[in-house]
């Protein structure tokens, strides 16, 4: 069994750029993001370069499409469950044609769906411990039918602590069984800039493992782990509607494509926008899920 423990992790401190929990429930600052009750996602990261051991590099453009709802289960002033349904589907569109065997990589039909759930215990004191499981399953669809594709589990733990009205900083840990085991630290660091339109500097972590087949049409994996740093910048619309865009650039930690296709350039630029929805239930039957930094 293999352990990934990262480095890199331990020398940047995770702004955690997820959103408020309600005052009365769990961690949150004045003025922070609202609750996420629907949430639409995209993703672009151009640059990306692939190529075979026989030929040339190729540029792909990196894309994903997000969706999740947050369903509440247990809301206490001590303790609150929810669990959320989540679909994703990811692809890489080539930016050159020409007969190559790396171009077999844009047909890739990534799909993941799964679920998440989401804990958090009041400790008192303004701390708060925050634990969270990602159960899921994701793989190439193209090659693989959804009855065939194993599960990931991802769980994580993290002690959130309020030291002033503008102020909060965690730490913790995530577990993750994507084919191999992977650990790594979450750190959290949260501070309220406005209270009106909201900008943070933030470090989001995501780990994806798809199971596919290699340039040989022989079933394989690939994992890749991936941060990404920037500005993220949040405006509430209405009482129902928000909008969040974030820019900066994605390092990556971990490349493994499945054998054949090297990986020549993977860190670059990226972008998310993101649509979401807040619960029209009140404050009191939805608290924000939201703090893990890592996916």
């Amino acid at each position: 069994m293999r352990y990934l423990f990262s480095g890199y992790f331990l020398s940047i401190l995770l702004l955690v750029a997820s959103d408020g929990f309600c005052q009365s429930f769990g961690p949150g600052l004045a003025g922070r993001v609202p609750s996420k009750w629907i949430t639409i996602r995209g993703i672009a990261a151009p640059g990306m370069q692939f190529k075979t051991a026989d030929t040339e590099a190729k540029k792909f453009t990196y894309q994903e499409v997000y969706a999740r709802i947050w369903l509440p289960v247990i809301i206490h002033s001590k303790f609150s469950l929810l669990i959320g349904p989540h679909i994703r589907a990811e692809q890489y569109s080539i930016h050159s044609s020409g007969n190559n065997p790396i171009n077999q990589f844009s047909n890739f039909k990534l799909r993941g769906f799964g679920a998440d759930l989401k804990s958090i215990v009041n400790l008192g004191s303004n701390s708060w411990l925050f634990v969270g499981a990602n159960i899921n399953r994701s793989g190439n669809l193209q090659s693989l039918p959804k009855s065939e594709l194993p599960y990931n589990i991802n769980v994580t733990g993290v002690y959130i602590k309020q030291v002033s009205e503008k102020k909060e900083w965690g730490v913790g840990l995530l577990v993750s069984s994507r084919s191999n085991l992977a650990i790594l630290p979450v750190l959290a660091y949260n501070y309220n800039l406005s209270p009106k339109d909201i900008l943070k500097v933030s470090a989001e972590a995501y780990a994806r493992a798809f199971y596919s087949y290699d340039i040989n049409m022989k079933p394989d994996v690939y994992r890749r782990i991936d941060l990404d740093m920037g500005f993220r910048y949040n405006r509430k619309l209405n009482s129902l509607v928000g909008v969040e865009v974030f820019a900066g650039y994605r390092k990556n930690l971990r490349n493994t494509p499945p054998e054949g296709i090297i990986p020549v350039t993977s860190s670059n630029v990226v972008g998310h926008a993101t649509l979401y929805i807040m619960s029209p239930f009140g404050s009191k039957k939805m608290i924000n899920p939201d703090q893990n930094a890592v996916q």
